[in-house]
């Protein structure tokens, strides 16, 4: 029904409305070793040594984390994908999507082929980190508490009119938790 609305909005060259979305982490989308609570808008990890990840339980164009506990190094990934290419128990920023690392501000996307790209400095404890995708320009940018949000990756090679991209964390430390939060 959506991709539907969101293709007629397309053909009559319309701008889609702002619809308020609110998601929670997907209880069927989840590495083994993650458990959610509060919820399932609070991702916990408590396996360390292996990358694991969660999807969002819908598509959003935005989205906002706050990083409760991210673990002894900031080992983890903060970002968008598509779901069909969701892998729970692997590291999705190698495979896909488009990913800010919380250890040292870095961005990760194979379809952009960045890994490892200076951004930012590292995001720490209590930060609220927020991810958007302009569905316009198709780019993807990340704001970290209060600093100015900038565009990250521009994926109009990869993504299409009506591709939908899901919230992604991926976490590798533990023990590690991230919360949706809602920001206005």
């Amino acid at each position: 029904e959506r991709r539907r609305l969101r293709a007629d909005f397309s053909y009559y060259q319309l701008p889609m409305p702002a619809m308020k979305q609110s998601f929670q982490w997907s209880a069927e989308k989840i590495g083994s070793g993650l458990a959610l609570s509060n919820n399932n808008c609070t991702v916990n990890k408590s396996i360390r040594n292996t990358w694991k990840g969660v999807i969002g339980s819908m598509p959003v164009d935005s989205f906002s984390v706050r990083l409760e506990d991210r673990g002894t190094l900031g080992l983890l990934m903060i970002g968008f994908g598509k779901k069909e290419n969701f892998r729970s128990n692997d590291p999705n920023y190698k495979f896909s999507g488009w990913f800010l690392y919380a250890l040292d501000g870095t961005l990760w996307s194979p379809e952009a082929k960045v890994h490892s790209q200076a951004y930012r400095s590292e995001v720490l404890d209590g930060s609220v980190v927020t991810a958007s995708f302009n569905r316009q320009s198709r780019t993807v940018s990340f704001q970290v508490d209060n600093d100015t949000p900038l565009v990250a990756f521009n994926c109009s090679d990869s993504v299409g009119e009506l591709d939908e991209l899901y919230p992604i964390v991926d976490m590798f430390d533990a023990p590690a938790q991230i919360s949706i939060v809602t920001r206005h």
